[in-house]
C-alpha cells in the first residue's frame, strides 16, 4: 500500500516535467497508468555476459556489440543495419585433398558473402565441396559448391551466397572429390569493423602426407579496439608428382554425337607409356587417358 501510494505521488510531482537525467535502478509503472514516459536517450550498462534472465529484460552485451533481450523462454539478439564501417575479404586456394583444409579461418565479427568454386585444368568428373563453420558450430557440410564433367571442361558452380552473421569465428574448409589440385575455390567475406593498424604477420606451414600448405596469419587491431586474427591458405605444394589418368567410354545417344563417360580416375607417380595405356585398355576393355 505504501510503495503504491508513493509512486502515485512521484508520479503526480513528474507529470508534465522534462529531467535531463534520471538515475534509477528499477522503474514501475512508467507514466502511469494513465500515459506513457518517454526518454531521448538510455545508457545500458556494458555487460560481457547475459544477466539473471528475466521475461522483458533488455540489456548490452559490449564484447558483442548487441543489444539483447528475453522474451521468458528465450533470448533474441537484436542485430543493427550492416555496418558502414567494414573491411571486405575474398580468399582464393586449392585443396588438392579429398579430406578437408582450410581455406579462411577468421577470429572477429562480421559476414559470410559467398563461396564458390571451379576447376580451371580437367575434363573428368569432380565435385568440390565446402564445410562453413560460424561461432564454433558446423552450419553447413558436404556442400556442393561446384562440379565439372567430360562435357564441361571447366565445371559450373554451385555459389553459396548470401549474409551469414559471425560473432566470434568463421571457418571455411575445403575439399575434392579426387585429389587432382587444380581446383579454385573462392570465398568472400565481411569484417564488421575497419582494420586500422597491423599487429604482426607471420607464415605457417602445415604438413600432410600429400601436400605442404602454406598459411598468412596477420594479426590487426579493428576500429572498434578489438584484436582480430586472420588465417588464410595461400599456397598448396603437391611432395610428389601427380599423374591423373581416367578410364572412361565413349557412347552415341544421338547419331553423330558422342559422349564421353568417366568410368573411374586413378593416380600414378610417373607417366604412363603408350604400351602401358594400351595394356589397361585391352584389359578394361575401355579407353584411358591422361588428365592430370
Amino acid at each position: 500500500m505504501l510503495c503504491s501510494l508513493k509512486r502515485r505521488i512521484a508520479n503526480w510531482l513528474l507529470k508534465d516535467i522534462t529531467l535531463e537525467e534520471i538515475r534509477a535502478r528499477k522503474f514501475i509503472d512508467l507514466g502511469g497508468p494513465e500515459g506513457t514516459g518517454y526518454f531521448n536517450k538510455v545508457r545500458f550498462d556494458s555487460l560481457t555476459a547475459d544477466p539473471t534472465l528475466e521475461a522483458g529484460l533488455i540489456w548490452f552485451r559490449s564484447d558483442l556489440e548487441r543489444l539483447r533481450y528475453y522474451t521468458g523462454t528465450e533470448i533474441i539478439q537484436l542485430d543493427p543495419a550492416f555496418p558502414k564501417e567494414n573491411t571486405p575479404k575474398i580468399v582464393q586456394g586449392n585443396a588438392n585433398s579429398t579430406s578437408y583444409v582450410t581455406l579462411v579461418d577468421v577470429s572477429g565479427s562480421g559476414y559470410l558473402t559467398s563461396v564458390s568454386a571451379f576447376m580451371d585444368s580437367y575434363s573428368g568428373t569432380i565435385r568440390l565441396f565446402a564445410e562453413i563453420i560460424i561461432d564454433g558450430t558446423t552450419v553447413i557440410t558436404d556442400a556442393l559448391v561446384g562440379v565439372t564433367s567430360s562435357s564441361q571442361y571447366y565445371g559450373s558452380a554451385n555459389p553459396i551466397a548470401g549474409l551469414f552473421r559471425f560473432e566470434s569465428s568463421l571457418k571455411v574448409n575445403i575439399r575434392e572429390s579426387y585429389a587432382v589440385g587444380t581446383s579454385r575455390f573462392i570465398v568472400g567475406y565481411i569484417l564488421a569493423s575497419a582494420l586500422e593498424e597491423k599487429l604482426t604477420e607471420r607464415k605457417e606451414i602445415v604438413e600432410t602426407p600429400e601436400n605442404t600448405y602454406e598459411y598468412t596469419i596477420e594479426e590487426w587491431i579493428a576500429s572498434n579496439g578489438r584484436k582480430v586474427t586472420l588465417r588464410h591458405l595461400t599456397k598448396t605444394i603437391p611432395k610428389r608428382p601427380r599423374y591423373i589418368y581416367e578410364i572412361y567410354e565413349e557412347i552415341e545417344p544421338i547419331r553423330g554425337v558422342k559422349i564421353r563417360r568417366p568410368i573411374t580416375v586413378f593416380e600414378v607417380d610417373r607417366e604412363l607409356t603408350a604400351e602401358e595405356i594400351q595394356e589397361i585398355e585391352r584389359v578394361t576393355k575401355k579407353k584411358c587417358r591422361r588428365v592430370g
